[in-house]
């Protein structure tokens, strides 16, 4: 109550430092740590750039750096200029929000006229070093707004966690998680983090299941990694006994020290998942600061809902609905009828919406997917998507080269233009891959959505139905 008194007292006066840490940094001195950054990285020396970062959390080092080596391997070079927001403290750190602004030369393989700007946002995380700003991390934001009291919450999914002291909230931009929502919680000045992500799964499943399954999902890569038992786990802010939720936790304990702890709470299909990590010696000795941050995890409402919870997070996140085998979304302006007869679900996970059809035990597969234009970028052009269609295919080993292309259609009287691209059946294709049939993809456009239909199957009496599902696409 002083603090808040004092900071509205003084609201016309410079912020006083609390005891024991240094005044907040000056614009300027923000401006020359950004500077400073964006000097190694127009030099393109990826090594250089990132030894100027104290590392304090080095697996989001690590996926910093990876970014970092790839945008300067592109040639001509990338060009990149960063402008200051607002700083602001947490614990003994300074976080400096980001606007990076990038260019890059058409022939550099970004489409979009002879200079393309690319408009991010981020924050670096500095810590004061006798006057001198030395940063430790660099994070991606969403480009919409980000809270400055370090509390994530999420209506239609039920939660808010948070704004304990020490902790900084970082939310994932949708692109970058495969998942309804998601954030990461780090623990500043320390190489803890808790990462909250919020999953559907296709059927309710106890939390005790899950937390097995992901653990050892998790663990599988890893040699001599091993995966603890799965124990109850009460949420220190739910109540006990709430019909039609259950939580559950179990550990990973990796070969270099590391430790995983997996958190699940199961509210019917609907999944929160708080995956702690760090070194077991900081875990331990930071016990306190971790408990304080589960304390906050809460559900938003504990009424008899609770089990119904998923379609509510799926209709308010994604805008769209099924009825039988078609689809809906009034929010995008997108309908398609599905081949009659298959099993239709709502999936989830770095698309604005995403429906998948199944014919049978692997006989046919349709996704119906709608991406908004990619961060950093205003809208969809056609050269964009081609581009983002070629990764698309790489990732799901699909073989355009041999594929039949209709190129782009003209823009329609719904604004809206269609590529079609069918790809003939592959000699030792994968089991869950058409054997008999051609592949069909169809990208349907507009400035602000780009909609992927995909879709096969190995039963020649359902093709033709296949083919008018992924046709009857259409604006709502």
């Amino acid at each position: 109550m002083t603090v808040r008194a004092l900071s509205f007292l003084c609201a016309a006066a410079l912020p006083l430092p609390a005891r024991g840490q240094d005044p907040m940094p000056s614009p300027d001195a923000c401006r020359a740590l950004l500077g400073t950054l964006d000097r190694a990285f127009n030099a393109g020396d990826a090594d250089g750039y990132l030894r100027l970062f104290a590392v304090e959390q080095p697996m989001l080092h690590d996926l910093h750096g990876r970014e970092v080596r790839q945008r300067l391997a592109v040639r001509p070079p990338l060009r990149r200029h960063s402008e200051a927001g607002t700083p602001r403290r947490v614990g003994n750190h300074v976080v400096v929000p980001v606007v990076y602004e990038t260019t890059a030369p058409a022939r550099a393989g970004i489409p979009g006229g002879a200079c393309v700007p690319l408009r991010e946002r981020g924050a670096v995380v500095a810590r004061n070093d006798h006057g001198r700003l030395v940063p430790v991390l660099a994070v991606a934001l969403p480009q919409s707004a980000w809270s400055d009291d370090d509390v994530f919450q999420c209506p239609p999914c039920n939660f808010r966690m948070g704004g304990a002291d020490g902790w900084l909230c970082v939310p994932i931009a949708h692109e970058r998680t495969m998942a309804l929502d998601g954030a990461s919680f780090l623990l500043l000045g320390t190489d803890i983090a808790l990462e909250l992500s919020v999953q559907l799964g296709d059927n309710a499943e106890p939390a005790a299941a899950i937390a097995c399954e992901i653990a050892h999902e998790l663990a599988q890569p890893i040699a001599d990694a091993v995966v603890g038992d799965t124990e109850p786990w009460q949420p220190p802010s739910v109540p006990a006994g709430l019909p039609d939720l259950s939580a559950a936790r179990t550990t990973i304990d990796l070969p270099d020290g590391q430790r995983v702890v997996v958190h699940t709470v199961a509210l019917g299909r609907l999944h929160h998942l708080l995956l702690l990590r760090g070194a077991k010696v900081a875990l331990l000795a930071q016990q306190p600061a971790i408990a304080a941050l589960l304390q906050t995890y809460r559900l938003l409402h504990t009424d008899s809902k609770v089990a119904l919870q998923a379609a509510t997070a799926l209709r308010e996140h994604t805008g769209g609905a099924l009825h039988g085998a078609d689809y809906q979304n009034e929010r995008h302006g997108v309908a398609a009828a599905g081949p009659e007869g298959w099993h239709a679900v709502q999936h989830c996970g770095g698309a604005l919406f995403q429906v998948a059809w199944t014919c049978g035990h692997q006989a046919g597969r349709m996704w119906l997917t709608g991406y908004a234009p990619p961060g950093g970028f205003a809208e969809w052009t056609t050269a964009l998507a081609d581009r983002f269609l070629l990764d698309l295919s790489q990732r799901a080993a699909i073989p355009l080269h041999n594929a039949v292309d209709s190129d782009w259609s003209p823009v329609d009287q719904d604004g809206v233009r269609k590529r079609t691209l069918v790809v003939p059946p592959q000699p030792g294709a994968a089991p869950d891959q058409p054997a008999a049939n051609d592949r069909r993809l169809q990208l349907w456009l507009r400035p602000e959505l780009l909609v992927v239909t995909d879709g096969y199957t190995s039963e020649a009496a359902q093709q033709e139905m296949l083919q008018r599902a992924i046709a009857s696409v259409r604006r709502l």
